[in-house]
């Protein structure tokens, strides 16, 4: 598939944007730390006594939509890889390029990162006996490393699936033949991914709360989101299976001449989910097994609306308004994907380091996200220039 600008664009700017809500959620006001349980059991790894109301607000505005929006980003290329290397050298590729480096920061990566939680319980056990435990006994996280997880666990079952219906083969039945219609048109498109998300999040929300994260191993899933996750990788391996260039994201495409509506509906669908979120708080804490208080059905709809409707906004104003072609660009989308893979260490260990210097939390988490940004770009950057390495990230 011909690369496109702006879904390079937005993803490159979505790994910018997960490195400042870890480096945020440190000094949320909603925060809380469990000594007994400081894996499962608390908000984040590091919980600062400094904390501003005001990342609240960013985290959960980023939280609504942004790994929903990764998913789909990597779907899109999922059936044009296919169709140019084959299935088989498509999951070789995978095992590679994700299962790879999920296996060495789930390993080394994630306890490091911990680490400095794991202090803050009071613990003195040293490092190795500490990564022992982790590994041998449990709760073991991969951090922000479970995406790539469930990434490489979703392509696995995408390859021989497209396969089997040929979406992949040159002049093989596409979606696009048969259900053309939401893939030009925005207004479809945004009907049809509205009611899949509703559908997809519903219930599983109904089941099991939106706050329930569960430990499998070294594998981390927030069991509410899971089937929305796979909804939304579904729809990019759809949308991507005939290239862009067919769809409303086309190079000529006028969807990016609508952005301020699309704007418009994703600020009046936010505005939804956070009174729908406060009133369901009012009968419910996040610390409570789920009970489905009352105001949960509103909060559990305005969620997908509010998801759905800020990544047609981003999409279209990543259309609308390209960011000019530089040096720092171009060195920013070729190393997202490691700055994704190694950056949490960093922000975990910088906001440690904090704890005690008389700063506010804005100041702090300034810090954290230029530490943690610059250093794990400039170390990406040396590893690359690897031969091994610059393969697989």
């Amino acid at each position: 598939m011909t690369r496109n600008d702006s879904i390079d664009n937005l993803r490159a700017s979505i790994t910018v944007l997960v490195v400042a809500v870890h480096a945020a959620m440190g000094y949320v006001t909603f925060g809380f730390f469990d000594p007994d349980h400081f894996i499962e059991g608390s908000t984040a790894p590091i919980v600062d006594d400094r904390q501003w109301a005001g990342f609240d607000l960013f985290v959960v505005f980023n939280n609504t939509f942004f790994m929903a929006l990764m998913f789909f980003i990597a779907g899109l290329f999922v059936a044009p890889s296919i169709g140019r290397k084959g299935a088989g050298a498509f999951l070789k590729d995978r095992v590679w390029r994700l299962g790879l480096p999920f296996l060495v920061g789930v390993l080394f990566l994630s306890p490091l990162a911990y680490y400095p939680s794991f202090l803050m319980t009071g613990a003195r056990q040293g490092y190795f006996g500490y990564w022992r435990d982790m590994i041998l006994v449990g709760p073991w996280s991969p951090g922000p490393l479970w995406f790539i997880g469930m990434l490489l666990a979703f392509q696995m079952v995408a390859a021989p699936a497209i396969r089997f219906v040929g979406w992949a083969c040159p002049g093989g039945e596409t979606p696009g033949r048969w259900l053309g219609g939401p893939r030009r048109s925005p207004i479809l498109f945004f009907l049809v991914v509205l009611c899949l998300s509703i559908a997809s999040y519903l219930p599983m929300v109904g089941l099991y709360g939106p706050f329930r994260w569960v430990f499998w191993g070294p594998m981390t899933l927030q069991v509410s989101r899971v089937v929305l996750y796979l909804a939304w990788f579904g729809l990019g391996v759809f949308f991507g299976a005939r290239g862009l260039s067919a769809t409303f994201l086309g190079d000529s495409a006028v969807f990016g001449k609508w952005w301020w509506a699309w704007a418009g509906m994703a600020a009046i669908s936010f505005v939804w989910l956070l009174g729908a979120n406060h009133a369901m708080l009012q009968h419910f804490s996040i610390r409570e097994a789920w009970s489905r208080p009352q105001g949960w059905i509103s909060a559990g709809l305005a969620c997908p609306a509010a998801c759905t409707a800020i990544c047609m906004a981003l999409l279209a104003m990543f259309q609308r308004f390209p960011i000019p072609a530089s040096q720092w660009l171009d060195s920013l989308r070729a190393n997202a994907y490691g700055i994704y893979l190694v950056h949490y260490p960093l922000v975990v260990w910088a906001q440690y380091s904090l704890l005690d210097w008389p700063l506010g939390a804005v100041a702090k988490a300034a810090i954290v996200f230029a530490v943690s940004l610059g250093g794990t770009w400039g170390l990406v950057a040396m590893a690359r220039r690897i031969g091994a390495v610059g393969r697989i990230i």
